[in-house]
């Protein structure tokens, strides 16, 4: 979180969309809410590691 603080909000914002829209993609057929989000947070961190400290 301290460290959001220093990184622009426009590359923020578009670095975090990418990711999501990257992992939204690759989870488009998984249907349990619980089990989603697990492999979203995994799948953030697998993406970009620097996102997953942001968020």
């Amino acid at each position: 979180d301290a460290a959001s603080k220093f990184i622009p909000p426009e590359i923020k914002d578009g670095l975090i969309c990418t990711v999501v829209h990257i992992c939204n993609k690759r989870l488009k057929n998984v249907t349990d809410h619980c089990e989603k989000a697990f492999l979203t947070m995994k799948c953030v961190h697998e993406v970009n590691p620097d996102v997953f400290f942001i968020v």
